[in-house]
C-alpha cells in the first residue's frame, strides 16, 4: 500500500504535468508507468495515449516472446498495457562486462527479422534532410554549416540499408541484467520499434557512454546473422543527432542542444 507521502507526490506530479499539457507548449511525453501487485505478482503497467499505440507496443514485444530480452505482455486492455515485472539489477556503470551483454542483447535485437532494402525505397534521406532544413530556420544550424551538411548527405547515403527492429533509446536506465539469467534486459516498451535503420539504438548509445568501449562492442555484436551496418554508421549518427537535436529544441532542452556534434560530419 502506498504510503500517503508518496499518494501526494503522484498527485501533485500528475497535477503539474496536467497544467503543462494544457497551458504549455513544448513536446511531452503522455505515457503513465507504474507498478502494481496482484496475487503476489507484480506487473509494470503502462497508460498510453490511445489504443493504436497500445496494440503497437504490444505487437512489437510479441515479435520477440521467445526472446529473454524483453518483458512479457501480461495483458492489453484497450490503451493499457501490463507487461511481467523483470527483477534484475539497474546499470550504473558501462563496464566492459556489461557492455559486451548489451553488445548480445542488440545482436538478438537486430537478427530479427531484418532485411536490406534501397535506401532510395525508405524514408530515412527524406527525413534526414527535412531535420536539417528545420534546424537551420529555428536557427541551430548556421547556413554555413547547413550547407556543408547537404553535401555531407551526398558523400555519407550508402545505396543499400538495413531495416527492421531497433531499441532507439539506449540510455543506460532503459536497460537491467537479470536476476534469472545475468542477460541484460531491455525494459522501456517503447523503445522498441519496428522498420527502423538497424543501427540508430547504438548511434544512441555512441552519443552518450559507449564511445571508449566501442572497439569491444562491435567485436561482440558482429556475428553470423547481424546486419553489419558499420560502412555507413556515419550515416546513421547524422541521421540520430538530427533527429533528437530537433526533438530537444521542441522539448525546449536548451541545454542539451549543441550545434558542435555536426562538425566532424562537415569536414
Amino acid at each position: 500500500m502506498l504510503s500517503p507521502e508518496t499518494k501526494s507526490f503522484r498527485l501533485l506530479r500528475r497535477l503539474r504535468y496536467l497544467v503543462s499539457r494544457l497551458f504549455g507548449n513544448r513536446l511531452q511525453n503522455s505515457q503513465q508507468t507504474s507498478f502494481e501487485t496482484l496475487n503476489g505478482r507484480r506487473f509494470k503497467r503502462l497508460i498510453v495515449r490511445d489504443t493504436a499505440l497500445a496494440a503497437e507496443l504490444e505487437r512489437n514485444l510479441e515479435a520477440f516472446h521467445d526472446s529473454p530480452h524483453f518483458p512479457s505482455v501480461a495483458i492489453r486492455y484497450e490503451h493499457e498495457l501490463w507487461l511481467d515485472y523483470v527483477e534484475g539489477s539497474p546499470i550504473v556503470q558501462p563496464e566492459a562486462s556489461v557492455v559486451e551483454k548489451i553488445a548480445d542483447f542488440y545482436a538478438a535485437t537486430y537478427s530479427r527479422s531484418a532485411r536490406r532494402v534501397d535506401v532510395a525505397d525508405t524514408p530515412f534521406v527524406p527525413r534526414l534532410r527535412r531535420d536539417l532544413r528545420l534546424l537551420n530556420r529555428v536557427g541551430i544550424l548556421p547556413d554555413a554549416a547547413y550547407r556543408d551538411l547537404g553535401a555531407a548527405v551526398e558523400r555519407l547515403v550508402p545505396d543499400r540499408v538495413w531495416v527492421g527492429f531497433d531499441y532507439t533509446d539506449a540510455v543506460l536506465k532503459n536497460f537491467i541484467v537479470t536476476d534469472t539469467d545475468g542477460l541484460v534486459c531491455g525494459i522501456d516498451a517503447e523503445s522498441l520499434r519496428r522498420e527502423q535503420l538497424i543501427g540508430t539504438g547504438v548511434a544512441n548509445a555512441l552519443a552518450r557512454w559507449l564511445g571508449p568501449l566501442q572497439d569491444r562492442f562491435f567485436q561482440r555484436l558482429f556475428r553470423d546473422g547481424v546486419p553489419d551496418f558499420r560502412p555507413y554508421l556515419s550515416f546513421i549518427e547524422l541521421c540520430y543527432v538530427s533527429a533528437w537535436t530537433k526533438v530537444y529544441f521542441f522539448e525546449k532542452k536548451w541545454k542539451r542542444i549543441d550545434p558542435a556534434v555536426f562538425n566532424r560530419f562537415r569536414a
